[in-house]
């Protein structure tokens, strides 16, 4: 048996005083954009370090997948533009850095492909209000399909497959560990047939 399985590891960065004051239950002040804060035991990891969804947090409706479901919303929606710069100007900012973005992964492709590597980029599942928020404001047509045209590398979307789109994330982000396992299974053609293997 490996000794990990039976001593537990203390992250010293995790007891450090500055985590510990990240830790204090401060409210909200209004207008402060505060990310939420995830419960504790979220995940754990394995001896490998696979991180893996804590089973409490992977049972469908549990009062914990409940509780980190409220936190991707807030989190993944951007905030309102800053009063003080126009609208117009704010919205090409962003669409200039939107670009930009696009501009740095094909650099990086490129990079990779020129060593040898491949490329597939892969949609994983999520469900819920955060699939619902993820299609108004970052749409597939606006996001996904615009990656793999300038790219050129291919995607495994997951909807697109009817053997990869049965999945639920317990709190909309996530699979659970075992259809995390079962997923990662059946990815695994579609893997070899997007690299021709």
């Amino acid at each position: 048996m490996p000794l990990e399985e039976h001593v537990a590891f203390l992250k010293p960065d995790d007891l450090s005083l500055e985590a510990l004051l990240k830790q204090l239950p401060i409210p909200n002040r209004p207008g402060a954009l505060v990310p939420p804060r995830f419960p504790p035991y979220f995940q754990t990891e394995d001896r490998e370090r696979r991180a893996r969804m804590w089973e409490k947090c992977a049972e469908p409706g549990s009062e914990l997948a409940k509780k980190v479901q409220q936190i991707w919303i807030p989190l993944f929606t951007p905030p309102a533009p800053p009063t003080y710069i126009p609208k117009d100007v704010f919205f090409a900012k962003m669409n200039e850095d939107i670009q930009k973005r696009f501009a740095d992964v094909t650099a990086a492709v490129e990079k990779i492909r020129s060593r040898g590597g491949k490329i597939v980029f892969i949609r994983f599942p999520s469900t819920g209000g955060l699939k619902e928020l993820e299609d108004r404001i970052t749409p597939r047509e606006e996001t996904w399909d615009p990656l793999l045209k300038m790219t050129g590398a291919p995607g495994i979307y997951y909807s697109d497959f009817p053997e990869l789109s049965g999945f639920k994330c317990p709190e909309w982000s996530h699979l659970s560990a075992g259809d995390s396992v079962e997923f990662s299974k059946r990815l695994v053609s579609h893997l070899r047939d997007a690299l021709n293997m």
